[in-house]
């Protein structure tokens, strides 16, 4: 999930960069939606996430919020 800006002299040029944490039917489940990320002062990243487990929907559903960490900027990250 996510995106970043990439710098760039004019904004009406500015480029986006995107990345996929979770996948879809990945660890068994069907979706994951909703994400959210913040730093740590070590700079630890932490991700969170709704973890849908049979469709896409809203509530009411099989629902569980998960969570991932990478101590390295992003590069990589620990099973959630």
């Amino acid at each position: 999930y996510g995106s970043i800006a990439v710098k760039s002299a004019n904004a009406a040029t500015a480029k986006y960069i995107g990345w996929a944490l979770r996948r879809r039917n990945q660890d068994q489940s069907h979706t994951y939606r909703i994400p959210g990320l913040v730093s740590t002062k070590q700079g630890t990243l932490i991700a969170v996430y709704d973890v849908r487990y049979e469709n896409d929907r809203d509530l009411p559903a099989n629902v569980d919020v998960g969570i991932s960490r990478s101590k390295d900027g992003g590069q990589t990250w620990e099973p959630m």
